[in-house]
């Protein structure tokens, strides 16, 4: 039950008739305190009154009875029922909490909440800082059912070891200060990759790879057989020279399925793809890239989706891709295969994807919204 509606009960089961309730609150920015004058009596012509110092301390909140003709009882309550109780002037208390906490007045006949203290918000867990890019022979990753369970950054990086491996997120995995790895080049891009990495719903955020100067570029340098499949890339960037993509350099006979790639960066020389670098015989399906894309060589492919690709080769299938993120790039280089489906960032962002019976405008219809993806804000993520 919420404060408030614990104040409507208090008031519905304890009316207070004739009762004149005044209340003042005087509130101290930097102490974080209010004073709270209040007159409860019988009849409004002989009341008697009380004066309470409330303050917001780091040990929690703190009330005072100023003054009072001792028929007042004051009770410090939070929102799981922790309480407080002082009813001698010049008495103070302390309810150590970080919840709402009530200020509730007893004058033996009934109860008023006069004030409601507002709690602390708790803080989110500050990522753990990552220094240096692991050794990957002290790196254990555990397997299960022949099936390896990535949880760290240096176990995602580690799958360097066994590239042929099937593996599974077991949580979403921050990349956020991988960027100092490798003498500043960032994350090292996995190597050619020939099993399967299904991220079970999860999310990569914050990876950067800064290596200017190396082809075959991105979370993975070649996907070759392998298979990639209920994941996001979230707030990627990736610098390469040729054959650079957030997922991967290269594809080929590979299947990337219910991937996302959001608010990313990828940019390079010649072959550069919002999702893959060269896309050869291989399928993408129900994905998405909403990527920002740049490529500065003379005669330069980008693309979207893949900087270049075999249209009579790869299968797209339900490919969605921001034409408004794309800097004026096609889907795949060149070329308009089938399957790719441009849309702008609102009708890909919020409820508008959903179908119409849902309240969308079914902009993104090949999307499974029941049971595989999920609106959210802003684009919509796999769950």
């Amino acid at each position: 039950m919420k404060l408030n509606d614990a104040a409507e009960d208090r008031r519905a089961i304890s009316p207070v008739i004739g009762v004149l309730l005044m209340v003042a609150v005087t509130a101290g920015l930097a102490a974080g305190t209010a004073v709270i004058v209040f007159d409860i009596g019988d009849s409004p012509e002989a009341p008697p009154d009380a004066d309470i110092d409330v303050s917001s301390t780091d040990n929690g909140v703190e009330a005072r009875l100023l003054s009072g003709d001792g028929s007042e009882e004051v009770r410090l309550e939070s929102e799981s029922g922790e309480n407080t109780t002082i009813d001698e002037p010049g008495e103070s208390s302390t309810l150590p909490t970080d919840e709402d906490v009530e200020v509730i007045v007893d004058d033996g006949d009934s109860e008023q909440v006069v004030d409601v203290i507002p709690g602390e918000d708790e803080p989110e867990p500050e990522p753990e800082p990552i220094s240096d890019e692991p050794e990957c022979d002290e790196v254990d990753i555990e397997f299960q059912d022949g099936v390896g369970k990535i949880s760290t950054a240096e176990e995602l990086q580690c799958i360097n070891e066994q590239p042929w491996g099937d593996y599974k997120l077991v949580n979403d995995i921050n990349l956020d200060g991988t960027e100092d790895w490798n003498d500043g080049d960032g994350f090292d891009p996995l190597k050619s990759f020939s099993g399967e990495l299904d991220g079970q719903g999860h999310e990569i955020t914050n990876m950067v790879i800064d290596r200017p100067y190396e082809s075959d570029t991105g979370l993975f340098r070649q996907l070759d057989h392998g298979v990639i499949k209920n994941i996001g890339l979230d707030n990627a960037e990736v610098y390469g020279e040729n054959q650079v993509g957030s997922l991967a350099g290269a594809v080929t006979n590979g299947e990337i399925e219910n991937v996302y790639v959001s608010d990313a960066s990828v940019e390079g020389t010649n072959r550069i793809g919002g999702a893959v670098g060269d896309l050869g015989e291989s399928s993408i399906s129900n994905s998405y890239v909403a990527v920002d894309v740049d490529a500065d060589g003379q005669s330069a492919n980008e693309g979207a989706i893949a900087g270049a690709g075999h249209p009579n080769q790869a299968e797209l299938d339900y490919v969605y891709w921001d034409e408004d993120r794309a800097n004026g790039s096609g889907p795949m280089g060149s070329a308009s295969p089938d399957g790719e489906i441009g849309l702008t960032t609102d009708e890909m962002s919020g409820d508008t994807p959903l179908p119409e019976e849902d309240g969308g405008d079914d902009t993104m219809s090949g999307f499974d919204f029941d049971d595989e993806w999920t609106t959210t804000e802003g684009y919509p993520i796999v769950e």
